[in-house]
């Protein structure tokens, strides 16, 4: 009976101590872009021919690559992004200058001097040519320089019945003698190909606009434009209503005095951000300055800022073009058409600032393809899928995120938990110098933690996971080994009832299991209640010989 009080004493002592409050653990290792492994995808069908890439669209779940390529006949191919192969070649019945694939990935379109081919993606096969039920679209037209650009934008509202396009129009006017152009963007309805609304970019002041750049927020509501014609602006529209302006900021700064330098708005160059707050614009100075990038933070609300990243022209190899921010915030990866080939990684500061590029991708520029291809980013950001001299170049990035496991152990019992990374390649794991494992676990090279453990305790070990571009930086993962409990409630060692006798302070851990307690200050406890106890036994058993009994 005095055992069985002591030990409840201090079983309720342990349960009324407050347990220690529980860290979240840092999984996030470095995102820098030190080292990328390059691995181009050769698109050409044999050793003797050559391709030119025109589009590229990556499929919603990332298996898939369909490219739009030329050479000795226009061809549709499709890339398996598991096997870095080209799975499939299809030839078309002409050529055409852009694609765009539907959010739902089912229908891509292939466009041409108005005129789009329609094509659903499950009927594409390896040697079977697309049928050619070319439709006659109205005003899709674009003057054979702009091709290049125009093929760059487009895009489908999310739900696939929107067309959008910037097209343009040059044309010779004998009444003013002059050379006069039309750039606008024209949203067609899928199912007819009627225009259905035209975006200008007018301000609806008198001043006209002429549609240099276009995008859409990814919920669809949204259109923004860039106006080359001066001043030039940054506009947002409800996409459902050109005549719905919902606000304008004109493109100047007080860090800039020439007059010139905000004309040279190149159609193609916005880059937003997955979450649709901030658009990135660059800049193609009318004037021989540096090519700088617009950040514009809060779009999606009343009242966005707008700022400008001066960028050294002497660290960046050209004025971006399309921009991609990657997954992590922490880089806008741009490329530098059209004359020449450089993809650039720029880090991006707090606040949206666009710092000068760390690292630079070039191709030859004998090759550059005649129409430069937006940059495929994966949705972790491990893998980039860029187009340079005719085949598809894929940027491995070493990994950068890993996640401990998250499953418990028991000792004595199998165990089996698995690290996950972001990261692309073929990634191992490794423990980290003079870090050591629970006793019974092995790690595999695939990031299997597995084995039987045989002790108790929490075991904290580092690790690191590495492909072909690099490592990433040690990750701590933390690992608790309970004492194993049999279905009635009793200790498997001794059969003592878990609810009556109290657990043995653990060697390993330092405290008593199950209330953080710190070992020392439980025997303490349990020395003072014993003594307590010792005391009231004594003093019992005197009064009794006392009294005679």
């Amino acid at each position: 009976m005095i055992r069985a009080a002591v030990v409840g004493v201090i079983a309720l002592i342990a349960v009324l101590a407050p347990l220690p409050a529980a860290e979240a653990a840092e999984h996030v290792v470095s995102d820098t872009y030190p080292s990328i492994e390059t691995a181009p995808i050769d698109l050409a069908p044999d050793s003797t021919s050559s391709v030119s890439a025109v589009g590229q669209v990556m499929s919603p779940d990332e298996s898939r690559i369909y490219v739009l390529v030329e050479g000795s006949s226009p061809e549709l191919l499709v890339v398996d992004t598991a096997t870095r192969a080209v799975v499939s070649r299809s030839t078309l019945p002409q050529s055409f200058y852009g694609l765009v694939l539907s959010s739902d990935g089912s229908t891509l379109y292939l466009v041409d001097e108005g005129q789009v081919l329609v094509v659903e993606t499950a009927a594409v096969a390896d040697g079977v040519p697309i049928p050619g039920s070319v439709t006659s679209v109205p005003g899709m037209v674009s003057n054979v320089d702009y091709r290049r650009w125009a093929g760059r934008i487009m895009w489908t509202s999310p739900d696939g019945q929107l067309f959008y396009t910037v097209v343009q129009r040059y044309w010779y006017n004998p009444a003013v003698s002059a050379w006069q152009q039309e750039k606008v963007l024209r949203v067609y309805d899928t199912d007819t190909w009627a225009v259905v609304r035209t975006f200008t970019g007018e301000s609806g002041t008198g001043t006209s606009g002429v549609v240099q750049a276009a995008t859409m927020s990814p919920d669809g509501a949204r259109v923004y434009l860039v106006t080359s014609e001066y001043p030039s602006a940054l506009v947002a529209y409800a996409a459902d209503d050109p005549g719905t302006e919902l606000w304008r900021r004109d493109l100047e700064f007080p860090s800039v005095s020439d007059p010139d330098y905000m004309e040279g708005f190149e159609a193609g160059t916005f880059g937003m951000t997955a979450d649709g707050s901030r658009l990135y614009i660059g800049v193609r100075p009318g004037c021989s300055c540096a090519p700088d990038i617009v950040v514009a933070n809060d779009v999606d609300t009343a009242s966005p800022a707008v700022s400008l990243s001066r960028i050294d022209e002497q660290s960046a190899p050209g004025a971006p073009g399309e921009m991609v921010e990657m997954p992590n915030g922490a880089f806008v990866l741009a490329i530098h058409p059209p004359y020449y080939f450089g993809a650039s990684f720029y880090p991006v500061q707090a606040g949206g600032d666009v710092q000068n590029p760390v690292a630079t991708f070039w191709g030859d520029d004998a090759a550059q393809p005649e129409h430069p291809t937006f940059p495929l980013v994966t949705a972790d950001g491990a893998t980039v899928y860029l187009m340079i001299d005719g085949s598809l170049v894929v940027l491995d990035t070493a990994p950068r995120q890993v996640e401990c496991p998250d499953e418990a152990a028991t000792l004595g019992a199998a165990y089996a938990g698995e690290l996950r990374v972001a990261g692309s390649g073929v990634i191992t794991f490794a423990l980290a110098p003079d870090a050591e494992l629970p006793p019974g676990l092995t790690l595999a090279d695939d990031g299997t933690l597995s084995g039987t453990p045989s002790s108790t305790g929490e075991f904290d070990f580092s690790l690191v996971a590495s492909n072909a571009a690099g490592s990433s930086d040690p990750v701590t993962c933390s690992l608790s080994v309970a004492q194993a409990v049999d279905p009635d409630g009793d200790d498997p060692d001794t059969g003592d009832d878990e609810d009556t006798v109290a657990a043995a302070p653990s060697a390993e851990g330092g405290v008593l299991p199950e209330t953080g307690i710190p070992a020392l200050t439980g025997w303490l406890l349990a020395a003072v209640l014993a003594a307590v106890v010792g005391r009231l036994v004594l003093r019992t058993r005197k009064d009794r010989a006392a009294s005679g009994h």
